[in-house]
């Protein structure tokens, strides 16, 4: 009887292993789940977006009376949607992403994402909730909730939606960046998101 040895069968299995990439199972289910969380999110708002542009009436009491009013309100909307749909988009892209500079690019415009989103409301939330504290007009008129409903909705939902989104913007690239660089992200990514902050502070608010 002729035996077959396996040694070269197992040589070759163990050099397959240390040329293949290494692999962090635990990290890569992280990033699923905050991508997924991110384009959940993003899609939650793009939804009302893409019903007023399509014409729909209803939840408008939400909205500042002078901005559904614009004859060009189902136009932004259609610019809304589309906004919206991109970070869902990126967030499938970075989960699939290789190293290079696609990936690169990638978590470039999550940092970017992070800083205008994540600015947008903190600001939103504090002067948002200053007006409601009496200390700012609404449209030279002091805030009354029976007539200003729509501050209370910004505040309430609008503006946490935009700081949500950009800490999950700012979860995702940092998950996604290599942990020999990802220090430095998360520090490049808090200067942008305070950066932009402060812009909006000067009145100049993305």
């Amino acid at each position: 009887m002729t035996l077959i040895s396996h040694e070269p069968q197992c040589a070759n299995a163990r050099l397959l292993r240390a040329a293949a990439p290494p692999t962090s199972p635990g990290t890569d289910r992280t990033l699923v789940v905050f991508a997924t969380a991110l384009a959940l999110w993003s899609v939650a708002y793009l939804v009302p977006h893409l019903y007023w542009a399509l014409g729909g009436t209803i939840g408008l009491s939400a909205v500042k009376p002078s901005a559904s009013a614009l004859p060009e309100w189902r136009a932004i909307n259609w610019a809304a949607s589309g906004v919206l749909a991109l970070p869902a988009l990126v967030a499938v892209a970075v989960v699939r992403a290789r190293p290079g500079v696609v990936k690169t690019g990638l978590l470039l415009i999550t940092m970017a994402g992070s800083a205008i989103a994540a600015a947008h409301g903190l600001y939103g939330i504090v002067y948002r909730s200053v007006t409601v504290a009496g200390a700012i007009d609404v449209d030279g008129q002091s805030f009354d909730a029976s007539r200003h409903g729509w501050v209370i909705w910004d505040l309430l939902v609008f503006e946490p939606w935009f700081l949500i989104e950009g800490l999950l913007l700012a979860g995702v690239g940092s998950i996604a960046t290599p942990p020999s660089s990802r220090r430095r992200w998360i520090i490049a990514c808090a200067a942008a998101i305070a950066l932009a902050t402060l812009t909006g502070l000067l009145g100049v608010r993305v």
